[in-house]
């Protein structure tokens, strides 16, 4: 949410995209829907939590990597999975529709 990026540009995301000095993130023209290249500049928290997810993917080249295949991208059943879990803990919350686009 942090990004504003689809679910399938950060489900597809490599590491070798992603410049952590910078804080820029080029999604290749082949992800984007307009097949153009996208910089996606990083905000402090986002940083944060990719070099979280960094130390959590491993080797893997994938941001989220599969559960049982770091040669693989996290599965759209996981990855739909975490995001109806999140919107239903900030639900839960109380926070307001618009926290969560497309609930």
């Amino acid at each position: 949410m942090l990004t504003t990026v689809r679910k399938s540009e950060l489900r597809d995301a490599v590491w070798d995209k992603v410049d952590l000095e910078n804080a820029v993130w080029t999604i290749p023209k082949e992800h984007m829907k307009r097949s153009k290249a996208h910089n996606v500049y990083l905000s402090h928290q986002t940083l944060d939590i990719m070099i979280a997810l960094k130390t959590c993917a491993g080797n893997s080249r994938y941001l989220p990597p599969s559960r049982y295949d770091a040669d693989a991208p996290v599965s759209r059943a996981t990855f739909n999975r975490v995001t109806y879990a999140v919107v239903e803990q900030a639900k839960k919350k109380g926070l307001p529709p618009r926290a969560f686009h497309g609930s």
